[in-house]
């Protein structure tokens, strides 16, 4: 007889576990959301009323998505989703970008490379261009300095890296204080930037390094650090999903709200819910698997610490806004063939302009026919001061402040480009619905805030398997390779989430295949010497020759010894 699964949230994690109990078979699942429909984050919104004429609403989005090269997960999921007349599935969808861009204030807009270098030539170009380029403006040898961290890294054992690089922020690593302003807003701070989930200043080095090391790597593998879907995401993707998982007999119930969690103290034994229509009922399963985000996980799973104490440290992880807003435009501005970081910006812009990506899109079927440019932007700090329009924080600004400061934040990094952004060229926008504007006491809400890495924060995030036989986690905040709030962790956490309920559960089925990351062999020999140093008490001589870094190391190594001697129940 098939078992019942109950999956909490219907998110990228939540459907990568319902897929993967499908592939597993011998299981019922059932998956509760709470928006309108499945994706979470990653689905795509529409701009309300904004369709005339017979014409499609415009589409809106909870921020640009993009797919860097390391990704493994995610594009084997797409893979596996039909797609008309696509030989691969969802994942012919992703395109190459062929460029990344770096906007400042009142020059040029420097464009570097995203694909890989056919020649040594053009190697020594993108290297020379990072340290010589004058908009650029990074003093001698920073450059080099930037990339020596990183090799310094590469050459790091994973034992060092988890004791000690965890918990020293990526800043201080890369010695951004000591260095010039433009080193810390392009290379310490842009790069974290255009990550999204990360702010130099509290990720920590052992997670930002992997990550940079990834994406490097992957030009080599695919081609290129980054790809976009072809249209809307859900249009791409999220849609041809839920509709592989319902002619699977996957059932959704969405619009219903998880509201607890029961335990007698061994097991869960029952998840109240409120239906659409108010009325609050009690499901139950054989087994569960908590899909819902990290704010929620905070309300609703750290109650059951007393049986489950790995639950009770989540209240630990932080969140904060990360959010985007559409510009539709009276003309198609294709700016840059990939994602632009605003460096200058005070509220963190990152942006994308989508119609040169979205070939087979006819935006003319969209809204009343008049909008021909697209450009998604991902706000990633609302907690400074504006500096054009307002000097609000975002998060005090009603919606026209919001966009018309981040309008002119946007202009003022477009003007030294060959195709600046006139006011005149707006037509309208969307801001993600996420945002709301209760009232005076909490001007701006925010319903889906982003977890953030920050230093240290590894032990507090959970395993897919919790105390709890029959409770399960498939979130961007528990423990994955990735280590990352982005779709690929999601995704790795609802094959993690699967595969130790299929354990449970005594199921003959295959695993799900589950990949880490590769760094260049060619370091291996130093990695091992230095896995060698490590267990003798010695440290690395990259790390240890900045003051700073080997100061924050020894405190750590201090702060162990001191919990070491405590008694049991003593203070932590």
């Amino acid at each position: 007889m098939a078992k019942k699964v109950a999956i909490l949230g219907g998110g990228v994690a939540g459907l990568t576990a319902a897929h993967e109990l499908v592939r597993c078979g011998g299981f019922d699942v059932d998956v509760y959301e709470l928006a309108t429909a499945p994706g979470g984050k990653a689905a795509s919104n529409v701009k309300p009323q904004s369709g005339t004429g017979g014409r499609h609403p415009l589409p809106g989005e909870h921020g640009f998505r993009f797919f860097p090269g390391f990704y493994q997960h995610v594009p084997d999921t797409m893979k596996r989703i039909p797609f008309p007349g696509n030989a691969n599935g969802v994942l012919d969808n992703l395109v190459s970008v062929p460029l990344g861009g770096i906007a400042q204030e009142g020059k040029p807009l420097y464009t570097f490379p995203t694909a890989v270098p056919s020649r040594i030539d053009q190697w020594r170009q993108i290297f020379e261009n990072w340290s010589d380029q004058a908009e650029l403006g990074l003093a001698p040898g920073e450059a080099t300095y930037f990339i020596g961290r990183l090799l310094t890294f590469m050459t790091t054992c994973d034992k060092r890296r988890f004791a000690e690089l965890e918990s020293i922020s990526w800043w201080d690593y890369t010695d951004a204080a000591n260095r010039s302003p433009q080193y810390r807003k392009l290379l310490a701070g842009g790069l974290t930037r255009s990550l999204v989930a990360m702010r130099a200043e509290e990720a920590n080095t052992r997670t930002m390094a992997s990550i940079l090391v990834q994406m490097i790597m992957s030009m080599t593998r695919q081609g290129t650090m980054n790809r976009v879907l072809n249209a809307a995401t859900s249009d791409a993707w999220i849609k041809p999903w839920v509709a592989l998982l319902m002619s699977n007999r996957v059932n959704f119930s969405c619009e219903t709200e998880v509201q607890s969690l029961q335990s007698d103290g061994t097991k869960i034994t029952g998840v109240t819910v409120k239906r659409p229509n108010g009325t609050v009922d009690r499901i139950q399963a054989d087994y569960y698997i908590a899909a819902f985000p990290v704010e929620v996980a905070q309300r609703l799973l750290v109650p059951l610490a007393p049986a489950a104490p790995s639950l009770g440290r989540i209240r630990h992880l932080r969140c904060e806004w990360m959010n985007g807003i559409q510009l539709y435009l009276r003309r198609d501005m294709p700016i840059c063939p990939g994602q632009i970081i605003c460096a200058d910006s005070a509220w963190a812009l990152t942006c994308i302009s989508q119609p040169q990506f979205w070939r087979g899109v006819d935006l003319g079927r969209y809204g009343d026919g008049s909008v021909k440019g697209l450009i998604s932007i991902d706000i990633s700090d609302w907690t400074k001061p504006g500096t054009k329009v307002t000097n609000k924080r975002a998060d005090q600004c009603n919606e026209n402040e919001i966009v018309q400061e981040v309008v002119e934040q946007l202009r003022a990094h477009l003007t030294g480009t060959s195709d600046p952004l006139d006011p005149a060229d707006l037509s309208s926008w969307f801001l993600d619905p996420s945002i709301t504007f209760p009232g005076q006491a909490t001007p701006v809400a925010n319903s889906q805030p982003l977890l953030v890495n920050t230093a240290g924060s590894w032990v507090n995030r959970p395993e897919a398997r919790t105390e709890l036989p029959n409770l399960f986690l498939a979130s961007d905040y528990v423990r994955t390779n990735a280590d990352l709030a982005c779709m690929e962790g999601a995704n790795e956490a609802g094959r993690r989430a699967v595969n130790a309920l299929i354990a449970a559960s005594g199921s003959n089925a295959r695993r799900c295949k589950v990949w880490g990351f590769s760094e260049p062999t060619i370091f291996l020999p130093l990695k091992k010497v230095d896995e060698i140093l490590f267990e003798m008490g010695s440290g690395h001589p990259g790390i240890d020759r900045i003051a700073s870094l080997k100061a924050a190391v020894l405190a750590r190594s201090e702060r162990r010894r001191r919990l070491a001697r405590q008694p049991a129940g003593g203070p932590s």
